[in-house]
This record gives C-alpha cells, structure tokens and sequence, in this order.
C-alpha cells in the first residue's frame, strides 16, 4: 500500500502536462479502479484507496467537508452507493479504525499542517513527477523520456 500511495494519481499528474485538467480528470476516474464511478474489477487495495481518497477530501477539497465514513453513508442513502460496495468501504474502514463521524472540523493539528503547504505549483508537480520516473526505472515514461535525451 505504500508502494500504491507513492504514485497514486501520478498519471492524472502526467496528464495535467499535456491535457485540459477537466478531461485529465474524467480519464483518470474511468480508468483507475479506486474511482467506484467505472465498473472496473476491484481489490482489497482499491477499496483502501478509495476510503483513503474519501478521508482526505476534506484536507485538500473545500466542497467536501464529510469523511469517509460520513461520505460513505451519504452516497449509500442517496443511492448512489449500492450496498454491497458500501459494505466493502466500511469493512476497509473497520479494519483502518476510521469507521466513525470523526470531523475534519476537529482535527486542527491537520488543518494547521495542510494550510502550511501552500499552493500546488507547476513546478511542484514537475519535480513529483521527475521524482516518480527516477525511482521507478522501469516505467514506460523513463523509457521514453531516456529514449529522446541527447547522447552525452
């Protein structure tokens, strides 16, 4: 999982350099199977990641105020939800001892942390992303990104 967390939404940051955010964005949730809008397969792990997009909601996006927990039980009562994936999210959550209405509202020491980042910049995101393909070798973008440097 922390292999997963080291890059998750890494190609939604790739494609931010070459795509319109919003079409960035629409890809990304159809082809990630965290994103439960698809109907991709899922693992264990998805589901983790899914919880984990929820939870952290609150610290990165203004719009969503509700946990993961809290979230869950919304989209399960608007139907948005269907059970059984309901079920699987609180089970993750059960199992990570997040399973409560906890409030973002109360976590000061979090708040304090995130608004002391600052804003994403470009050059934030370059460095993430030069970041990823210098510790992973074998991904295609390296490939790639070694294949057009100019011999040395």
């Amino acid at each position: 999982m922390l292999r997963r967390a080291a890059v998750h939404d890494m190609d939604k940051m790739i494609m931010y350099l070459f795509m319109d955010q919003k079409a960035a964005q629409k890809l990304h949730v159809t082809t990630k199977p965290h994103h439960l809008e698809n109907d991709l397969p899922r693992t264990y792990e998805d589901y983790v990641e899914a919880v984990m997009d929820y939870e952290c909601a609150p610290y990165t996006k203004l719009d969503k105020p509700l946990n993961a927990f809290d979230f869950t039980h919304l989209l399960m009562d608007w139907k948005a939800l269907d059970e059984e994936t309901g079920k699987k999210l609180i089970s993750v959550m059960e199992d990570l001892g997040i399973a409560n209405s906890d409030s973002y509202a109360d976590d000061e020491e979090g708040r304090e942390y995130i608004s002391s980042l600052g804003n994403v910049t470009e050059e934030m995101i370059y460095e993430e992303i030069l970041t990823y393909i210098n510790n992973n070798p074998d991904n295609e973008l390296k490939m790639i990104l070694d294949h057009a440097a100019p011999e040395q």
